[in-house]
């Protein structure tokens, strides 16, 4: 038997900009513009009520967006990556040649028209900007020549993969589902209440470093 996780009392946004990254975040997922209404916010429930009375919510159930996204993706990357034939939802993006930047990246957000969001840096781009600091640092006791490892540090972060060395098509299309909700929604997707509240606290979690289940409808913005 499993206890059901505690509620979160605080997300402890204390106006350092988190607040700000998390509004916009919330209102690319939903497309919508909140304006100065965000002063009046003080629980994740108050921004779940704006978010309902803005997204227009329906009572009919809709399609899966995370499979619909999951669609999109394999369609779009068997176009791009024409010789994988078989794209499952436990294909591992790396096989498919996927990283997180480059065209293959972009060119794959562009054809199935979904924000495709870059994942966290990975230690071979942590590497990479190390190095490129440590070139930077060097000029005063090396001259010019310190200036060598900025090339070698921006490699690095090109080829740095993340997250992607781990991620699934079918972590893609979780990730994508949720970050594109209005999208999808015009779509056909869920839009019902509740899947609406799931994504808006899922996107919450995500910016705060909070889990998810312990995030609720009365926990506070600030402590």
């Amino acid at each position: 038997m499993t206890s059901a996780p505690v509620t979160l009392d605080s997300l402890n946004i204390a106006g350092d900009g988190d607040d700000i990254d998390m509004v916009q975040a919330i209102e690319a997922t939903f497309e919508l513009d909140f304006g100065d209404s965000t002063i009046e916010w003080r629980t994740v429930g108050d921004i779940e009520r704006s978010v309902l009375a803005a997204f227009a919510p329906s009572e009919t159930p809709g399609k899966c967006a995370t499979s619909m996204a999951f669609y999109r993706l394999r369609t779009g990357i068997a176009a791009l990556r024409p010789g994988h034939e078989t794209i499952r939802p436990d294909t591992r993006l790396k096989v498919l040649g996927l990283g997180p930047a480059g065209p293959a990246l972009r060119g794959l957000s562009d054809r199935v028209g979904l924000r495709l969001a870059k994942p966290p840096m990975g230690w071979v781009g942590v590497m990479g900007l190390l190095l490129m600091l440590a070139g930077i640092v060097a000029v005063v006791p090396m001259g010019w020549r310190g200036l060598a490892l900025i090339p070698a540090g921006i490699a690095l972060c090109a080829v740095d993969r993340g997250d992607f060395g781990r991620m699934t098509v079918g972590d893609l299309a979780r990730q994508a589902a949720k970050d594109n909700m209005a999208a999808l929604a015009r779509l056909g997707a869920d839009r019902r209440p509740e899947a609406i509240w799931t994504t808006l606290r899922d996107t919450i979690a995500e910016m705060s470093g909070y889990d998810a289940p312990a995030i609720s409808r009365t926990t506070r913005l600030a402590a």
